[in-house]
Order: C-alpha cells, then structure tokens, then sequence
C-alpha cells in the first residue's frame, strides 16, 4: 500500500467522523511534537508488551489493547490516533467486511442490547498521518500463537510506503468516542 492512499483515506476518516460527531478535537492532533521519532513511541510501546499478557485473546482485543496502547503513550506526551476500520492480508479481501453502514448502526445505537457486533478492526495511526502502529494485526493472521510468543518480534510499525508485511489497513473513523458510545466492542473503559 503506498502512504498516498493511506492518508487520503484517513483523511476520509477524519472527515466522516466529523461528519458524524463521533470525534472530539483531542482526537487529532495534527501536528506532532517537535523531534519526535517513531524511536520514542517504539520505547512505549516495548514497555507496553512487557506489561500486557501475551495469550492467544489478544488476536481479538484490538479495540481493547490499542485503546489502553493509546493511554501509556498518551500519559508519555506521545499523541497517536485511533483508528478504526478494516485489515486485508496480501492483496486479500478486507478481513472483517466493514462498512460505514455497519459503522453507522453502531454508532446509532441499533445493535444496543442485542448480540450483535460489528466486525472491525482497530490501531493507531500517528500525527503524520501515514505512520501505523498495530500490535493485534499480525498475531490475529497467526490464528493460533505458539507457546514460545514474542510479541515484540511481532509489533507492526510502519508507514504505509514502507510496510513490512503484505498488511493493508483501511481507516474509515477515528477517535475513542466511537469506541464509548457505541457497541461495536465490549470494553472496560477505565483508565490507567
């Protein structure tokens, strides 16, 4: 995926979830610290891992994982953005099928009460726009973690030009409030 499609979609994702209110302006900080490396955030993120659990439940708390993610770096004066959207291995087809429709009656509440969850997937983006820090994506297309894990060997940061893995991500909204007001994921949203 080149960066160019990426920040034009997540641009989209600003745009609609301002359209929609279901971003506030701490969401986005367009402008990051001076003198901020992609280092600084890795130094968080390390520290982030040793702390989280590594088991195979991490495959499917992307909301959870990146959401307390987003507090440690937050608390370290490092801003980063949620991101939510869809995932596609190699060329594949989008993993969880999002759509701003599915989206949409989430965010309207029609699912409340009911068993139904809208697949979807979430990580960070950074201020640039075009960096991605997702730590659920590639154990989640492992299927099954092995005993002998390493979840720091298996952290994906990239700019959308320089990905690593044959990973496309797909913003479509950005922001926690998504992740409050809606249903799409259960989480305990207490902060650290």
């Amino acid at each position: 995926m080149n960066n160019q499609l990426y920040r034009e979609r997540f641009i989209s994702a600003v745009d609609k979830s301002d359209e929609w209110r279901c971003s506030s302006e701490n969401d986005f900080e367009p402008n990051p610290p001076r003198n901020t490396k992609v280092s600084h955030y890795l130094d968080v993120v390390h520290r982030f891992v040793d702390w989280w659990p590594a088991n195979s439940a991490i495959r499917t708390q992307c909301a959870l994982v990146h959401f307390r993610l987003w507090e440690a770096l937050q608390a370290a004066g490092l801003p980063s953005i949620i991101t939510i959207g869809d995932v596609a291995w190699d060329g594949d087809e989008p993993e969880f099928g999002t759509s701003y429709e599915s989206l949409a009656k989430e965010w309207r509440g029609e699912h409340a009460g009911t068993s139904v969850k809208t697949d979807l997937h979430v990580w960070l983006t950074l201020p640039d726009g075009e960096t991605i820090i997702d730590i659920t994506v590639l154990p989640y297309f492992m299927r099954t973690l092995p005993a002998d894990f390493d979840w720091k060997k298996r952290i994906h940061v990239a700019d959308a030009m320089n990905c690593p893995h044959p990973i496309e991500h797909m913003p479509m909204l950005i922001g926690i409030t998504f992740l409050f007001q809606s249903d799409a994921v259960e989480m305990p949203f207490t902060t650290v």
